[in-house]
């Protein structure tokens, strides 16, 4: 079996009668790295303490390497956890924090040796870049170093399965990026099989295998970064990831689409007829006014250092347009066509709501 966790029908109401999770089905990769994403309350935490022990299911069946766990605490499952806060101990330093597991284990289970113990705290603290620190206070430490300690405390354990619940959250843009990224190498160096909590599209975009997105305590769609950008399942995916427009469109004998004055080549369906399509704001190029393509007007402009927000009216409405430099002459009030021939166009492979889930 390749699946590190698998959830089979898994269901969790609260006292307060929120139904947080609603039969979920989900299979986790060993050795990948596997991301819950969502907006706030869409049961992407719950299902992450599920997996934890810390909460118990209503319902259902969670398997860790094949085995039922539904019902075991936390100490008994071969899991660590990052949680957002980091939980370190101000009294101890960062070695002491590190090692806090490894006592815990050897008095519950075990006279472990000491020497041992202290190269597995020291071989973590290397890994994540902060051996030369082991005697600090963690409160003398930064956002960033309390990260890794946290990172360091969960890996001395050597974990069947990392959980990381949104580990940046309280860092600044510059310093998530960075760390993010010593994650993902972490991740793929040492063959971890990570389920990692955001609420961050670009974050889940960049350090995943695989994007699971969550919505309302139900699966809407399972996927690689890429096929859930490119191919979303629902438009609530499609506008969650990415700001995409979706529109009504249609789709000829040819497999031409057209879309107002706009006619996209075939290639992009094989169905005919009425169909949704998916329009990223990359996707729209756009040129001072011509007679041709779909006619605007720029409403509003933003520079966001890597690109510049168009705002522009059309009559299919006011459209988002992204380009990675600003154009000449585009000011407000300028009339432009917009065309699409390029990447970020897609038809909507199912409806509104989640995508059928199974076991």
């Amino acid at each position: 079996m390749n699946d590190a966790v698998q959830l089979v029908a898994v269901d969790k109401r609260f006292a307060d009668g929120t139904h947080a999770l609603k039969g979920v089905h989900l299979r986790f990769a060993r050795r990948q790295l596997t991301t819950l994403l969502g907006p706030s309350g869409c049961g992407k935490t719950t299902l992450l303490r599920l997996v934890a022990g810390l909460e118990r299911p209503s319902g259902g069946r969670i398997l860790i390497g094949g085995r039922d766990f539904t019902q075991a605490g936390p100490e008994q499952r071969p899991i660590s956890m990052v949680f957002q806060s980091y939980a370190l101990f101000p009294h101890l330093d960062v070695r002491q924090n590190v090692g806090y597991g490894l006592r815990m284990q050897a008095g519950a289970h075990r006279r472990q040796d000491n020497d041992a113990n202290d190269a597995r705290v020291h071989e973590a603290l290397a890994l994540v870049g902060m051996a030369s620190l082991a005697s600090r206070s963690t409160a003398s430490l930064s956002g960033g170093q309390q990260q890794r300690v946290a990172l360091a405390r969960a890996l001395v354990l050597q974990p069947e399965v990392l959980l990381l619940d949104e580990p940046l959250s309280n860092l600044d843009a510059g310093l998530r990026r960075h760390i993010r990224e010593d994650i993902r190498g972490l991740q793929q160096r040492l063959g971890l099989t990570v389920i990692y909590v955001t609420h961050d599209q670009d974050e889940a975009m960049a350090v995943s295998d695989q994007v699971v997105v969550l919505c309302e305590g139900q699966v809407l769609q399972v996927g690689s970064p890429r096929e859930v950008y490119e191919q979303p399942g629902s438009e609530f995916v499609a506008g969650f990831m990415g700001d995409a427009a979706v529109f009504d469109a249609e789709a000829d004998a040819q497999g031409r689409v057209h879309l107002g004055p706009l006619c996209l080549a075939p290639g992009l369906t094989r169905r005919q007829g009425p169909l949704r399509l998916v329009v990223r704001p990359e996707a729209w190029r756009i040129a001072p006014a011509s007679g041709a393509g779909l006619a605007g007007k720029v409403v509003a402009r933003a520079f966001e250092g890597r690109l510049t927000q168009y705002r522009v009216l059309t009559a299919l409405g006011e459209l988002q347009v992204n380009k990675f430099h600003e154009l000449q002459g585009l000011q407000l009030q300028a009339p432009v066509s917009l065309f699409l021939d390029g990447p970020g166009v897609s038809v909507l492979l199912g409806g509104e709501g989640a995508a059928p889930q199974g076991p």
